[in-house]
């Protein structure tokens, strides 16, 4: 799988040593987990793309690069302000608080204790909302405004994004109940992103809509 290019997802440090001992380059692994620790990010920076899922996660990482006298790309997890809802057309809400990464609203107030961070440099940002979202208009609206977050976070923040993370699951029926997601009409509303939204910071990780409304995840 390494040598094909594809990439890695892992939840612990133990799963980053599996990813690194199976060939995958740093740049292809991704590690995520809301309860790292000190020794976590010790142990696994420099040979993943860790991302953080914290402001407090932020200045550890900044703290163990600066003993390394290292500048360290990093990821950050963005909940954003709205809420995806079940069904074939889900309705899409005002975002609540979460566990799991930081709050939308709270990147501008922040943006001078990011900037004090001298020993990171934000190049990716992952959102993630839920699985087997079916909707087709649901999934174009989470797109474009995850790439409204991705413009914001460069032109307001002054990041300089390599990567943008939008995820999995998108139109992926997990029960034979579910009505799978008609995905010609999603490949047109793709289409339909101008290309405004996509400059400088689309390169979806997980998930590639194409002219035959076909799916392609870069995990299996």
């Amino acid at each position: 799988m390494s040598r094909a290019g594809l990439g890695a997802d892992a939840a612990s440090a133990g799963e980053v040593r599996k990813a690194v001992d199976a060939g995958f380059a740093c740049r292809n692994i991704l590690y995520s987990s809301p309860g790292k620790t000190p020794a976590d990010i010790e142990h696994t920076l420099g040979k993943a793309m860790l991302v953080a899922d914290s402001y407090n996660e932020l200045a550890i990482i900044n703290l163990i690069s600066q003993k390394r006298n290292e500048r360290i790309a990093v990821s950050l997890r963005i909940n954003p302000a709205f809420h995806i809802g079940m069904g074939a057309s889900p309705a899409i809400t005002a975002g609540a608080a979460s566990k799991f990464g930081v709050d939308e609203e709270s990147l501008l107030p922040n943006k001078h204790f990011i900037d004090t961070l001298e020993f990171i440099e934000i190049t990716v940002i992952h959102v993630f909302l839920r699985s087997q979202v079916l909707g087709d208009d649901a999934i174009y609206q989470y797109f474009k405004r995850f790439f409204a977050i991705a413009a914001f976070c460069q032109e307001q923040l002054s990041w300089n994004l390599s990567l943008i993370d939008f995820g999995g699951g998108f139109g992926v029926p997990y029960s034979p109940t579910e009505q799978p997601l008609d995905w010609s009409n999603a490949g047109a509303y793709g289409y339909s992103l101008s290309p405004a939204d996509f400059a400088g910071h689309s390169r979806p990780r997980e998930i590639y809509l194409n002219a035959a409304g076909l799916v392609a995840e870069d995990f299996l």
